[in-house]
C-alpha cells in the first residue's frame, strides 16, 4: 500500500518538474539575465541593451530621464540614507501576425545603487516601490490589473507598457504623459517610507524629509518611439539611436544538456527501479535459466551421441 502511495507521489513530482522546467529554455534565459544583465547593471547601458535583446526589443539608447539622488532619508529607525540613480529608456516590441506588424511601446525603468552598495540590505531596505501618476491612470496596487511596481536586488530593471496609461483601446492614439513619480522604501518589517516625489503625486508621503521636485513630466512623444522603429532599416535604426539585436544565448545552451540528463534520471532510470526492476530482473533470470537449460540439453544430446567406450 505505502509502496504505491510513494510511487504515485513520485509520478506527480515528475509531472510537476516537467511542467516547470520544460525543455530548459527558462534556465538558459535566467542564466543570461544573471550574467549579462545583473552582473553588468553598473554599466547601465550594457545591462538594458542585453535585457532588450533578451526580449527582441527595440531600445532607444538615449534615456528620456536620468537623474542621481543622494542622501535621501528613509525615516528608517537607524536613520538610513540612500543614494540611487533613476533612468527611463523607451522601448518598442514588435511581432508579425498574418503579414501585419503589430507593435507595443513601453519603457525600461532602471534603479541603480552606487558601486559598493549593491544590496538594498546595505540600507536596511527590502525593496523599492514605484508609483507612476499619469493623465490616464494611476499605476499603483489599488488599480485592478495593474501591479504595484517593485524593484529589488534581483530586479533592478522593470518594463512597463505604455498601454497601461490608457483606460480603453479608444485611448490608443490620444496623448498621455507621466505627470508624477513616487519612490518608496520598504523595510524588513514591511514599513513603507517615501523617498522621492517628482511632479504631481497623490500617494501620501509619510516622511518629513522626502525629497520633493515639483517640476516633472514625460510626454507620449518622449516615451513612444514607435515611429522611429517600425519599417526602418538597420541603417535608419542606427541613425535614430535605436538598438536592436537578438540575445546570443549559445554560451548557456549547456542547460539543455543538464535538463536532458535530469529527465533521463527521473523519467527512465528512477521509474525503472520503482516500477520495472523486479519484472526486468526476473525476466533476465528466466532468460538466463532458459539458455542454461538449453545448453544442458545440448550437452546431454552430445553425450548420448558419443559411442560407448566400453563397447
Amino acid at each position: 500500500m505505502f509502496k504505491w502511495v510513494g510511487r504515485i507521489f513520485y509520478v506527480i513530482f515528475a509531472l510537476l518538474f516537467v511542467l516547470v522546467i520544460g525543455n530548459g529554455s527558462g534556465l538558459v534565459q535566467q542564466s543570461y539575465y544573471n550574467n549579462e544583465v545583473l552582473k553588468k547593471i553598473h554599466t547601465t547601458k550594457d545591462a538594458v541593451k542585453n535585457f532588450s535583446s533578451l526580449g527582441n526589443g527595440y531600445l532607444q539608447l538615449e534615456p528620456v530621464f536620468n537623474e542621481s539622488y543622494t542622501d535621501l532619508s528613509t525615516k528608517h529607525p537607524t536613520n538610513t540614507k540612500i543614494d540611487f540613480d533613476l533612468s527611463i529608456y523607451p522601448l518598442v516590441v514588435t511581432q508579425e501576425s498574418n503579414g501585419k506588424i503589430d507593435s507595443e511601446s513601453g519603457f525600461f525603468f532602471v534603479f541603480l545603487l552606487p558601486e559598493g552598495k549593491s544590496l538594498l540590505d546595505d540600507y536596511g531596505i527590502k525593496s523599492i516601490g514605484i508609483v507612476i501618476e499619469s493623465t490616464k491612470v494611476s499605476l499603483d496596487e489599488k488599480v485592478a490589473g495593474t501591479p504595484y511596481l517593485q524593484l529589488n536586488d534581483t530586479k533592478p530593471i522593470l518594463t512597463i507598457s505604455n498601454a497601461e496609461f490608457r483606460k480603453t483601446d479608444e485611448d490608443k492614439d490620444l496623448d498621455f504623459s507621466i505627470t508624477g513619480l513616487q519612490v518608496f522604501a520598504y523595510t524588513d518589517n514591511n514599513q513603507r517610507y517615501s523617498l522621492l516625489n517628482l511632479g504631481q503625486t497623490t500617494k501620501e508621503s509619510n516622511n518629513d524629509n522626502v525629497m520633493i521636485v515639483p517640476s516633472f513630466e514625460l510626454t507620449k512623444a518622449q516615451l513612444d518611439v514607435t515611429d522611429k522603429v517600425v519599417n526602418k532599416s538597420p541603417e535608419e535604426l542606427a541613425q535614430n539611436g535605436i538598438y536592436h539585436e537578438k540575445a546570443d544565448l549559445s554560451p548557456y545552451y549547456s542547460w539543455y544538456w543538464y535538463v536532458g540528463l535530469i529527465y533521463i534520471v527521473i523519467i527512465i532510470i528512477i521509474p525503472f527501479f520503482l516500477f520495472f526492476r523486479k519484472q526486468t530482473f526476473a525476466y533476465i533470470r528466466r532468460v538466463k535459466q532458459e539458455r542454461q537449460n538449453k545448453k544442458d540439453v545440448e550437452k546431454k544430446i552430445e553425450h548420448l551421441k558419443q559411442p560407448n567406450k566400453e563397447e
